[in-house]
């Protein structure tokens, strides 16, 4: 029964911190005018498949982190497990989702802007282009490469990587994230909070296999 009620904790718990930005999200303006047009549907979707895979992602690697105060909420050691599993992996594809809706709605204007917006030079939003490559590879990674300790290895520095390049993206993309200071520092917040926990744990993790056994 304890074990139970942990469980809907956690669970709540994890809702709740990523709806959080989606609530802040919605309050900015009225929805009407998030949906007035095409062009402002595929916008709204963009940004909030970016909100909702950016906190999953910092959810999933602060999950991973055997935190104490992280494992007192947790029903079961495994529940941690599988929480930093399924946030990654849901988090990994709207973040993926997110410059594609964006592109979208360029493409009733023309298929060159379109284009231009995905293989952009604008050095922000590359930043944002390289972190999905690397995001594509490390799914690819996942899903064809044998899965020793040097696919995982590989696996996590590809995620963190891609996570420095989605920072640097989050810092100086002009979007709603810059108008709505609330939301600015919960999503950078929580993104280097766990981004920051997940480095450190796995550069100790790492070092530690490589030491020689006595």
């Amino acid at each position: 029964m304890e074990s139970f009620k942990k469980f809907r904790l956690e669970l709540l718990v994890t809702l709740l911190l990523t709806a959080a930005p989606i609530v802040m999200w919605l309050l900015m303006k009225p929805i009407s005018a998030r949906v007035s047009s095409s062009f402002m549907v595929w916008t709204s979707a963009g940004q909030l498949t970016a909100l909702i895979g950016m906190t999953m992602v910092s959810l999933s690697m602060l999950f991973q982190v055997r935190h104490r105060w992280v494992c007192g909420i947790m029903s079961r050691p495994t529940t941690l497990s599988n929480l930093h599993h399924y946030l990654g992996l849901w988090g990994l594809f709207f973040l993926i989702s997110h410059p594609l809706l964006l592109a979208i709605k360029y493409i009733p204007i023309s298929l060159k802007l379109s284009a231009d917006f995905l293989f952009t030079r604008d050095i922000v939003n590359l930043a944002g282009l390289v972190a999905l490559i690397l995001m594509m590879v490390a799914v690819y990674v996942t899903l064809f490469v044998e899965r020793t300790f040097r696919f995982w290895k590989l696996f996590h520095q590809l995620l963190l990587v891609s996570y420095l390049f989605i920072l640097y993206h989050l810092l100086f993309v002009s979007s709603d994230i810059t108008l709505n200071m609330p939301l600015r520092i919960y999503v950078l917040g929580l993104a280097a909070i766990g981004g920051l926990s997940f480095a450190i744990q796995k550069t100790i993790f790492y070092i530690g296999k490589m030491q020689p056994t006595q």
